[in-house]
């Protein structure tokens, strides 16, 4: 019974470091689509930088996570190295979060394209077909 446990444990992990490697992945290439785009300030570059970054970290983790489980002699994830890379795996993928809402909530907001305005007068007459 604990082996069964501890087996859908490490397939607990696995799936939760695959699914943080996709976030960050598709945030990351995100952030550098908007990046490459110009649609960051001067002040504001720093943010989504680091947000990338943080990201990047974050996959990185999650595969030795990854590669900690497949490598493990028991089946039991209980060795300090892996508790520690699933709190930096924790830490870095919170941090990158802050990093993208902090670059969010410092984006310049942008003024609609002016669009045609119909200004009509007292006087004027809408008709329709």
């Amino acid at each position: 019974m604990t082996e069964l446990k501890s087996s859908q444990n490490n397939q607990g992990l696995v799936e939760w470091s695959k699914w943080i490697s996709g976030i960050s992945l598709f945030s990351a290439s995100g952030c550098v689509g908007v990046l490459v785009s110009k649609g960051v300030g001067e002040k504001n570059i720093i943010n989504i930088k680091l947000a990338i970054v943080f990201f990047l970290l974050s996959v990185i983790v999650a595969w030795l996570i990854q590669l900690a489980v497949a490598m493990q002699s028991s089946p039991t994830p209980t060795g300090k190295t892996l508790k520690s890379l699933i709190a930096i795996e924790l830490i870095v993928f919170i941090l990158s979060c802050f990093f993208l809402a902090r670059w969010v909530w410092k984006f310049p907001p942008t003024t609609p394209a002016s669009s045609p305005t119909i200004s009509l007068s007292q006087n004027a007459v809408l008709r329709t077909g």
